[in-house]
């Protein structure tokens, strides 16, 4: 159970109660979610910023969709692959440290 918030006030409001419920996979042995981002005529500079928003999902710092007050949505990396030019860089985690290899670039 849980109470509705008025946006303006921020108090609540005195009759709108509602539960909610999850829906979650039947499937117990894939529990895991597959997330393809492509950007498309980037600049370096956007480059690095979709490596900001694959560390903040992978590490649990950017939600996604609906309930995040209530800790839905939150997502931790197992594994990612960033495909640059001909390039394959994959990032894993143990659960306790994550591996990937670190690539120097010459111009």
């Amino acid at each position: 159970m849980r109470i509705k918030i008025d946006r303006f006030t921020g108090g609540t409001i005195k009759t709108a109660l509602f539960n909610t419920m999850p829906l979650w996979s039947n499937n117990e042995q894939n529990k895991s979610v597959t997330i393809n981002m492509d950007v498309i005529k980037y600049n370096p500079w956007e480059a690095g910023l979709m490596l900001q928003v694959l560390k903040d999902l992978w590490c649990e710092d950017l939600p996604i969709g609906g309930e995040k007050n209530v800790g839905r949505g939150i997502l931790k990396g197992i594994c990612a692959k960033i495909f640059l030019g001909n390039k394959v860089i994959k990032i894993e985690s143990d659960g306790k440290k994550m591996k990937f290899p670190i690539l120097l670039y010459q111009n």
